[in-house]
């Protein structure tokens, strides 16, 4: 199930953050690609409406990643300012390169989802249920 529908449909057991993050590629995928046939065509007005959507999605991408975390950590960091710095000037030159990292990023994660659903169940993962967005100490 996708993660956003089992979110709307309420309590219940919280999709895998795995699941979550190969989600977040796809619908990046999706936009940038829809995005880079509107440059082809030449309809600006359907590139500006496209691009604050795809904005977000990198943004919580690269909010999850832990950036004290080490050379990997810095590595996805650098990747997703590099989306970033792509999407300033969407043109298919630009559009077509910030598509590979993602699709290739994408495909790193889905080739790790069956270990991350294994860490995740067995608890060496946090589910995302679990997860305190703030905690605030006294």
């Amino acid at each position: 199930m996708n993660p956003y529908k089992q979110y709307q449909s309420g309590p219940g057991q919280s999709p895998l953050r795995i699941d979550v993050i190969l989600s977040l590629y796809e619908e990046a995928i999706e936009r940038v690609q829809k995005t880079l046939v509107a440059a082809q065509r030449g309809d600006n007005a359907a590139v500006q409406k496209l691009l604050p959507p795809i904005h977000l999605i990198i943004s919580a991408l690269a909010s999850a990643v832990e950036g004290h975390a080490g050379d990997l950590s810095m590595n996805l960091l650098r990747l997703f300012d590099f989306v970033v710095h792509c999407l300033k000037t969407p043109d298919p030159m630009h559009l077509e390169p910030a598509l590979d990292v993602l699709r290739t990023l994408h495909e790193a994660f889905l080739a790790i989802r069956q270990e991350a659903v294994r860490l995740e169940r067995s608890g060496e993962i946090v589910p995302l249920d679990r997860l305190r967005a703030v905690e605030v100490s006294a």
